[in-house]
């Protein structure tokens, strides 16, 4: 699982970062750690919850960073052939989620919406 925060790690000026909040850098240390474990790229299967806009701008789609780290990971994704089988993203309210990985089931609650199973 990545918890990507911004979409392109060309955006920090630190030379030392968490890749896991960039989408370039976070899908790829996290499929370089299944990789260790055993896992194949070409067995994998994504799922994708968040990207919600979270504060208002007077700016149009500028400042939505919420979309930006959306259209980066599923680019990212396309480009390693991994297919993106179901997804909530968007909005203007934030979401938790848990993975059950004996299901495979992403349950997520999103603020005043009620919990989802994908």
């Amino acid at each position: 699982m990545a918890h990507v925060m911004l979409p392109d790690s060309n955006m920090t000026r630190q030379s030392h970062f968490k890749k896991g909040k960039f989408a370039d850098t976070g899908i790829d240390t996290c499929l370089n750690l299944l990789s260790e474990e055993g896992s194949q790229v070409f067995n994998m299967k994504a799922k994708m919850a968040g990207g919600a806009q979270m504060f208002k701008t007077t700016s149009s789609d500028k400042l939505n960073i919420g979309q930006k780290n959306v259209s980066a990971i599923e680019k990212k994704l396309s480009q390693l052939n991994i297919p993106i089988v179901a997804k909530d993203v968007g909005g203007h309210n934030g979401r938790s989620i848990e993975f059950d990985i004996e299901t495979s089931q992403l349950k997520i609650r999103t603020v005043y919406q009620g919990v989802q199973y994908i």
